[in-house]
């Protein structure tokens, strides 16, 4: 049976934006559609798995120097650093500082202002003339 849009199925109230919370109900096809619920936030892991498969991630690397096809990273001392693109996917950025991999953000040598702005703080000064490298993924 279809609805308009002012019309309230079984009764319900229309809500116009739902939070992770709330129960959407569901016709199981594995078990002769009978009715069962799912959380709104199940349905958007569910729809970034999916769609996160459809487009690809692109990464870039940026260097203090610059150069090459790399961006650039602009800040000096313990920053803040700033990388050419921006903002970039949360999560992903990692640092070089000469031949040593800063992996984690606030404890392995770097802070990022604000996860995903594209700035960042070393939790050192940086010697003179080492390359400073910054890998971050994007959509």
């Amino acid at each position: 049976m279809a609805y308009t849009q002012n019309e309230k199925p079984n009764g319900f109230e229309a809500k116009a934006t739902p939070v992770d919370a709330d129960i959407l109900g569901v016709g199981d096809s594995v078990d002769t559609f009978r009715t069962k619920g799912t959380t709104w936030a199940q349905v958007k892991a569910v729809l970034k798995t999916y769609l996160d498969g459809l487009y690809s991630t692109k990464t870039q690397i940026d260097t203090l120097t610059g150069g090459g096809t790399w961006g650039t990273i602009t800040g000096s001392g313990t920053g803040p650093y700033t990388v050419s693109r921006g903002n970039y996917t949360s999560g992903t950025l990692e640092i070089e500082y000469g031949a040593a991999q800063l992996h984690q953000d606030g404890t392995d040598g770097f802070t990022e202002t604000t996860p995903g702005s594209g700035t960042f703080t070393l939790d050192f000064t940086p010697t003179g003339g080492v390359k400073i490298k910054a890998r971050y993924q994007y959509i």
